[in-house]
């Protein structure tokens, strides 16, 4: 794990922030620690740290691959006798007298004695099947990723996260260039009844994302450098 280090530029922040890592050796967390703004370059040196505070910063940050984080799960399931059916949509569930489940497939019908709803951006509409409206709606959220930039392909190390909770921005190594997030300050549902089923990755437009991305500070001398494309999930 690369560590990860929440940016203060703003004296209220720099207070929160302090306040928080007592939180964390309160309760036994001894791998989050206060740095200086010359350290966060050291952890992350594509960071502009002008005007910046301080920060709080755990060796314990890091990110997953979703796509390989899945397989893994799949390939322990299987050690443990597990089957794995791809393509095959559930439409039904059904309770049964037992007290267990007939799921009903594009393929057949499955009878099981529990069923785990795991169906993270379509989770809505298979609680339904169940008699459950479950309190979730997806939410728009957009990155940029940019092309390799010549100082994140210098280092011999993965440079650590940076939040910058005043920019409104995360970021992150993508292979030898960067993935940029932002919170978006004015948050859109987005099909509140649940994601088409046939629902992939689609990009989103440059200035619904730039909108957002421009009140980055301590990010905002590469990103004139480098070139970035828009995508959202």
């Amino acid at each position: 794990m690369p560590g990860g280090v929440i940016i203060a530029s703003d004296p209220a922040r720099w207070e929160w922030l302090k306040s928080a890592w007592a939180v964390f050796q309160s309760v036994g967390i001894e791998t989050a620690r206060l740095v200086t703004p010359e350290e966060i370059k050291q952890i992350c040196p594509i960071v502009d740290v002008t005007g910046v505070l301080g920060g709080l910063y755990d060796t314990n940050e890091g990110h997953l691959d979703p796509y390989g984080t899945t397989h893994a799960y799949v390939g322990a399931a299987r050690k443990r006798g597990a089957d794995l059916i791809l393509r095959n949509r559930v439409v039904e569930l059904k309770p049964r007298p037992d007290g267990g489940w007939n799921v009903v497939t594009e393929k057949g019908t499955i009878v099981a004695e529990h069923v785990v709803n795991a169906g993270g951006l379509w989770a809505k509409q298979l609680g339904r099947m169940a008699g459950v409206d479950l309190p979730v709606t997806p939410m728009e959220h957009h990155y940029l990723v940019t092309e390799d930039i010549a100082e994140i392909a210098a280092l011999d190390r993965e440079v650590g996260i940076a939040v910058d909770l005043e920019g409104f921005t995360y970021l992150r190594q993508e292979r030898n260039g960067l993935l940029l997030g932002v919170y978006e300050r004015n948050p859109k549902h987005w099909n509140m009844d649940g994601a088409p089923w046939d629902y992939g990755m689609q990009f989103a437009l440059w200035g619904s994302v730039l909108a957002d991305a421009t009140v980055c500070i301590h990010a905002a001398g590469w990103l004139k450098a480098a070139s970035a494309s828009p995508s959202s999930n």
